[in-house]
């Protein structure tokens, strides 16, 4: 029982390998058909003309469900991160990322170097934000309102904006790969609990 238990186990440490490795789908696939030879053998040990149900390869049976999920789960995570960067990203996709916290969202969006910016009014003036530059490693910014002076309200030139990186399709990856983890260890402690109490029944 205990190997069973440890094999089926073995799942959840799939979403942990890297995904440029190459050795995901054949991990998968080694324990889905080990699992499917442990259930041939508990189908085996008993009678034809028994009609009792084992308990055991109940639970295996839901192993191995739980192991072609997580084959799944793996191409798809295998496919996002291989996808191009260049693909846009879906807001519902987005969201998803951020939930998993992989990514958070923009501070600022980038523009182009001098762009200017309105901003909010205040007592009646106009502030303009004259943003200098934005790249990967900040922003300065200057603020000068309609009567040519520096408000002091916003940051000054020395100061800097770090835009939050943007969602691609590896953080998509990554994110689904934490969700799948989270959801595996949930599925075997689930699965050990309900196995615990039908035994001591």
């Amino acid at each position: 029982m205990l190997p069973i238990i440890f094999i089926s186990f073995l799942n959840t440490f799939c979403f942990i390998l890297p995904s440029d490795g190459g050795e995901r789908i054949t991990f998968c696939i080694s324990l889905f058909l080990t699992l499917a030879v442990f259930m041939t053998i508990v189908n085996g040990s008993f009678p034809e003309s028994s009609d009792e149900v084992s308990k055991f390869g109940v639970y295996i049976g839901l192993q191995l469900i739980g192991c072609g999920l997580t084959t799944i789960a793996t191409v798809l995570s295998l496919y996002c991160y291989h996808e191009s960067n260049n693909t846009p990203v879906r807001s519902s996709v987005q969201l998803f990322v951020m939930a998993m916290c992989v990514s958070k969202r923009y501070r600022i969006h980038p523009h182009n170097a001098h762009n200017k910016v309105n901003a909010n009014k205040n007592d009646g003036h106009t502030k303009i934000v004259s943003i200098a530059s934005i790249d990967d490693s900040g922003a300065s910014i200057a603020s000068i309102d309609d009567s040519g002076k520096r408000d002091s309200s916003l940051p000054n030139g020395n100061e800097t904006i770090q835009p939050l990186p943007q969602v691609t399709w590896t953080m998509v990856s990554f994110a689904l790969d934490r969700f799948c983890f989270m959801a595996s260890i949930v599925w075997h402690v689930v699965l050990l609990s309900v196995l615990y109490a039908v035994l001591v029944q």
